[in-house]
């Protein structure tokens, strides 16, 4: 049972520390000062992950973190320390502490759950009730895994189940295994002789597949040797012609035959080159040297003009006859040094044109390069006789290897023969198995249900005849079932209804007792906590679930009771009146 809890900055709190002891304690506080808050801490802090709290919204407004811890005695004696801190970043942390040694969080929730012999997310549900007795009351306890878990119901009923199946798959396989028809063959021996044959047969022709291949191979090689040789062929054509084409146009362009061997066109051609470059060089300086003239005769007359003509060649001054005499004679010289002028100018354009046409002939017959021939094969076939050659032994290699398929054929058939001879004596033991597996199987199913029946009848029924007991006692009426599932019905008139049929009160009476009676037979759980169980009910069914609440605890399971509400007045009565009930009073938050 709780010991001491301790709330900080949690929910309503800011600074709570509570001393619990054993039997029903109501926790009286109006409406607003954290009764809820109360029920909710301590579930956190007893079961953290496994509650269904959400511990970052119950951070107090204002602060950054909230605290909670508990001190628990196991029902096996030890105490068990929780301390839990939530931030409002980052994730839940905690600390475990049983009789003084320190666990990781994994360790303390597994001694935890060891020790109350209860999945530790059944105990939530079992021993916290939140939201009222209108809430609480609205669906019924889910509780049918944890009751069959807890009488050894499940391992019964997963073993039937595990038992059915292999009935299942052994009658499936049954009903293949009759719907195959094989036939057993007479004489094996026949069929294994008719092997060893064929497979002999299968390494001939093997091997002899080896050698056509090679042949193939070799009128493979030999076809290729004949298009190298006609392609080197065809480039000697090629270059053949060319060079003809280059060596007609070396002619056109001197002017004259050439020879035909390689060394001479290019000589020939070097040679033009040269004296057109030589013939542009000298025309060139020839029309010079013209123009140098006729410059100085120019000069010489313009001297000859002037108003004291002066002679160009002595400086003197001439007289008049002279100057008309040497006026005449430079302007005979311009004349014919003009009419001299377009004699090398001519021959200066014909070899400038003919300098570029040579250079360019002379580099392609440079650049014309024979091709490199291989070796000649006076001996090699020609391009109809290497392609019929090939053609032939690739027919012989497929026709061989259609001879082969069809031996390999055999072979895989005569082996199917054999293998489905094996296969339906293999069957027909398959079949014996499979009657004796699914009758084997479906015996043990209907054993394993029996037994399982059996528990449940006197293991979960007890608890039934309980519930209705009190449900009798309490309404003064018959008809209340609670089934092997944990679920709760009632019978009217030999009509089942369900759960959402019986009235708040009852509901809320119902699921209070379904608590109490589970908690007591099926685990060691030694404390619950149930937040307003009391309100929202009619005076009638308050004042029976709260003397219900005051004596729970009078059978020692569970060992402690912690019930929150406002109605002061029935708590009051009752813990004076019960001497396992108590009383504490919240008067304002933290208090």
């Amino acid at each position: 049972m709780i010991r001491r809890l301790h709330l900080r900055n949690w929910r309503s709190y800011e600074d709570l520390d509570l001393s619990l002891g054993p039997g029903t304690t109501f926790v009286v506080a109006p409406n607003g000062v954290g009764k809820t808050s109360l029920v909710c801490g301590i579930a956190w802090a007893v079961f953290g992950p496994q509650s269904d709290i959400n511990p970052k919204n119950s951070i107090r407004a204002g602060a950054g973190s909230a605290e909670v811890q508990v001190q628990v005695d196991l029902p096996d004696g030890r105490q068990l320390t929780i301390d839990r801190t939530v931030k409002r970043r980052g994730v839940p942390t905690a600390t475990y502490t049983i009789d003084g040694a320190s666990l990781t969080e994994a360790v303390g929730l597994a001694q935890l759950e060891q020790a109350l012999g209860v999945d530790l997310a059944v105990a939530g549900r079992l021993s916290t009730m939140l939201g009222g007795a209108h809430l609480a009351a609205h669906d019924a306890l889910d509780l049918e895994s944890h009751l069959h878990h807890a009488f050894g119901v499940s391992h019964l009923l997963r073993t039937a189940e595990a038992a059915e199946s292999v009935a299942k798959r052994a009658e499936r396989a049954r009903s293949q295994l009759r719907s195959t028809t094989r036939q057993r063959l007479d004489s094996r021996v026949a069929v294994e002789t008719e092997i060893a044959e064929t497979e002999a047969e299968l390494a001939r022709l093997t091997a002899r597949g080896e050698e056509l291949e090679q042949l193939r191979r070799a009128a493979a090689a030999q076809r290729d040797l004949v298009e190298r040789h006609l392609a080197i062929a065809d480039e000697l054509e090629r270059y053949a012609r060319r060079r003809a084409e280059l060596i007609a146009e070396a002619e056109n362009l001197l002017g004259r035959p050439v020879a035909a061997d390689d060394e001479s066109v290019t000589s020939d051609l070097r040679t033009e080159l040269a004296r057109a470059n030589r013939a542009a060089s000298d025309a060139t300086e020839g029309a010079v040297t013209v123009r140098s003239a006729i410059s100085a005769a120019s000069e010489a007359i313009d001297l000859l003009r002037r108003d004291s003509a002066i002679c160009p060649t002595c400086m003197r001054e001439l007289p008049a006859d002279q100057r008309r005499s040497a006026l005449d004679a430079h302007s005979t010289h311009i004349s014919a040094a003009q009419e001299e002028l377009g004699r090398p100018e001519r021959v200066r354009e014909t070899e400038q044109a003919q300098a570029p046409a040579v250079a360019g002939l002379l580099a392609r017959v440079e650049a014309l390069e024979p091709p490199r021939l291989a070796a000649e094969n006076p001996t090699i076939p020609s391009r109809a006789e290497a392609e019929a050659s090939y053609e032939q032994a690739l027919a012989a290699l497929d026709a061989h290897n259609q001879e082969l398929g069809g031996a390999r054929s055999r072979l895989q058939s005569l082996h199917a023969q054999i293998s489905s001879d094996d296969e339906t004596r293999r069957e027909e033991e398959e079949l014996r198995t499979a009657y004796r597996r699914e009758a084997a199987a479906l015996a043990g199913a209907q054993a394993l249900r029996e037994a399982a029946d059996r528990v449940i009848g006197s293991r979960i029924e007890p608890i039934a005849r309980e519930v209705r007991g009190r449900w009798k006692h309490l309404f003064t009426n018959n008809g209340l079932t609670f089934k092997a599932d944990g679920s709760i019905t009632r019978v009217r008139h030999g009509e089942e209804l369900e759960w959402d049929t019986l009235s708040g009160g009852e509901r809320t009476w119902a699921r209070i007792i379904t608590h109490l009676l589970v908690m007591a037979t099926t685990t060691s759980l030694p404390c619950a906590w149930f937040d307003e169980p009391l309100e929202h009910l009619d005076p009638q069914y308050r004042q029976a679930v709260a003397a219900t609440l005051a004596t729970a605890t009078r059978g020692g399971s569970p060992r402690q009771l912690l019930v929150t509400t406002y109605e002061h007045a029935i708590a009051r009565q009752l813990a004076e009146g019960t001497d396992d009930a108590a009383i504490i009073a919240i008067r304002e938050s933290g208090g």
